[in-house]
């Protein structure tokens, strides 16, 4: 049947049921080429937990970034915005300078992809929800859709910009 037998509202569904599949599918070929694109970085980063190495470890993520996500979702546990209410700001930096990279390190060995040795781009690429054309997450595979680690695109490279700190925690130092 021809476009030109049905009527104004007919013709109407129709453009816009074919405008929305249009969309659907290119967005979902943008996604896929932003997890291909953030695969490698994130399996570097993978493998440098992997094999202990924090220098590389330090390399793949944007430190202040990831201290400014920290130190907010710290700060939204009620005894840490009372500490932090009475001992001042920099105290909370120092916390938060220390446990990024175990912590940060912790996180990413409870998935999957740590475990094996340099994990194909694919099976990287999968694990990868994207949360717009530069930002995406390691989703914990035992929850859907929680992010554990997110990736932002940082000019050619994907850094490490957030973590999941639910269960996180910090030694503070001997006296």
């Amino acid at each position: 049947m021809s476009d030109l037998n049905l009527g104004p509202a007919a013709r109407t569904r129709r453009a816009r049921a074919a405008l929305t599949l249009m969309l659907a599918l290119s967005l979902g070929a943008c996604g896929a080429a932003v997890r291909r694109d953030a695969a490698d970085d994130v399996r570097a980063f993978l493998d440098a937990v992997r094999v202990d190495d924090v220098s590389a470890i330090e390399t793949h993520l944007d430190r202040k970034a990831l201290r400014a996500d920290l130190k907010a979702q710290l700060l939204g546990m009620p005894e840490v915005a009372d500490l932090h209410a009475q001992l001042g700001g920099g105290v909370g930096d120092v916390a938060v300078d220390r446990m990024i990279v175990p912590q940060v390190a912790m996180l990413a060995r409870n998935g999957p992809l740590v475990a094996t040795p340099k994990p194909e781009p694919t099976a990287v690429a999968r694990q990868l929800k994207v949360v717009d054309r530069r930002r995406v997450c390691l989703v914990d595979p035992g929850v859907r859709d929680l992010c554990l680690l997110t990736f932002a695109k940082q000019g050619t490279a994907w850094k490490l910009v957030e973590a999941h700190a639910s269960g996180m925690g910090f030694d503070l130092p001997d006296s």
